[in-house]
């Protein structure tokens, strides 16, 4: 699911999920607390690309 990767990704970092952070098959970032706001910030402008790709994927 590419919708909101980037803020999923970062907020299972957060709350330590450990089941979705190997959903996503990448290493979170190092300091997510402060890469969650420009994330969500790049999903957000990003969100019509996103929501084709998942349509279309």
């Amino acid at each position: 699911m590419f919708v909101y990767s980037g803020t999923r990704l970062d907020w299972a970092a957060i709350v330590e999920n450990d089941a979705a952070l190997r959903k996503f098959k990448v290493s979170p970032p190092t300091y997510p607390v402060i890469d969650l706001p420009l994330s969500f910030a790049l999903d957000t402008i990003f969100f019509p690309l996103a929501v084709g790709a998942e349509v279309f994927h």
